[in-house]
């Protein structure tokens, strides 16, 4: 049996975003599949490319010559599509997405490019489970909130999650903020009593850390809040769900994928709204789902009241996320690989 000759590029895998992670599971796993046969990308020919990215046109060619040789990995978190994307996928010889949502936006938008659907894991060694049951907790200790995102202003809606917290007016409760970066914002005045005072129950973290000291954090708590406006997929929220960490979602987009009644609290999406940080980069009006404010006040409040069902919530959330797996969604994808160029 011959073996595939498969290329491997990644430019968007700078270690900062999604891709990143993507790109580095995916690979580590394919490359202990025996049906492909890994090539240098940029001096060896290969019979399929894996471009995990955006689809950058100058991937194509300016003049859009069809390429069958190539596979994109890739989705897009706003509605609709952005201007020039259906012409560069069109080209390509395959599309690989994480959700059905995905799939749906893409082929709404008029990709015609045969599509297949494989998602994404847990790094379960990494991810472990507690009972937080029997976790010991400091007598009259707050009960711990965190909220896991990117910046302060971005499609995850971390400015207006804090102010839901606010707003819910727990009386013995803390929310930890963990962001890759301020994005140039003082987020210790934003989230102050209107005198520049910082709020006592309130702080932020931010910069990269070791898995180690995420999955640490992720076991501190009570309960997390990610109420984001859309997701390719949402690796997130279910790596916390993997920690037996009782999660508030808000319910769109790629999330549905293993966002199921009981495994999580749910925030409604009842409209959209012009998302101005993809309207701005990409030049035109990109909307995302707006959760609904109010109803994500009354679920923290909900999560505060009621300690014991949550311990539930997140036994369905870890009984959930156990069943995603990279390897096992590394065999789908390179299923379908094998099958579209030639190892069945």
């Amino acid at each position: 049996m011959s073996k595939i000759g498969l290329g491997w590029m990644a430019w968007e895998a700078d270690g900062t975003n999604g891709y990143a992670h993507i790109a580095e599971k995916f690979h580590y796993h394919l490359l202990n599949d025996e049906r492909f046969n890994f090539v240098n990308a940029y001096s060896e020919p290969w019979d399929a490319l894996i471009c995990v990215a955006t689809p950058a046109r100058f991937t194509i060619g300016l003049d859009l010559v069809p390429r069958r040789d190539i596979v994109f990995h890739t989705m897009f978190e706003a509605q609709p599509l952005p201007p020039g994307w259906v012409d560069v996928l069109n080209c390509a010889g395959m599309l690989w997405v994480p959700s059905k949502y995905s799939a749906d936006l893409f082929h709404e938008a008029g990709v015609k490019t045969p599509t297949f659907i494989a998602g994404y894991g847990v790094a379960h060694r990494e991810y472990t489970y507690i009972d937080r049951r029997q976790r010991e907790v400091e007598r009259g200790a707050p009960m711990k909130f965190i909220l896991w995102a990117d910046t302060l202003f971005s499609r995850k809606n971390v400015v207006k999650t804090v102010r839901a917290f606010i707003d819910a007016g727990l009386p013995n409760a803390e929310l930890e903020v963990k962001l890759h970066s301020f994005a140039g914002m003082n987020a210790g005045t934003m989230f102050s009593d209107g005198k520049g005072r910082p709020l006592a129950n309130i702080s932020i973290h931010t910069g990269a850390w070791p898995r180690t000291k995420l999955v640490k954090w992720l076991h501190s708590a009570d309960a997390g809040l990610y109420f984001s406006g859309g997701e390719g997929f949402g690796m997130q929220p279910l790596e916390a769900m993997a920690t037996g960490l009782p999660m508030a979602v808000a319910n769109n987009t790629g999330m549905m994928e293993y966002l199921k009644p009981g495994n999580h609290v749910p925030v409604n999406c009842p409209k959209m709204v012009k998302d101005m940080t993809y309207s701005l980069a990409y030049g035109y009006d990109a909307m995302t789902y707006e959760p609904d404010y109010e109803q994500a006040v009354e679920q923290i409040r909900w999560m505060y009241a009621n300690r014991d069902k949550l311990h539930e919530i997140g036994d369905a959330g870890y009984a959930e996320a156990v069943q995603w797996d990279w390897k096992v969604q590394t065999k789908r994808a390179g299923d379908f690989i094998a099958d579209r160029y030639g190892v069945k």
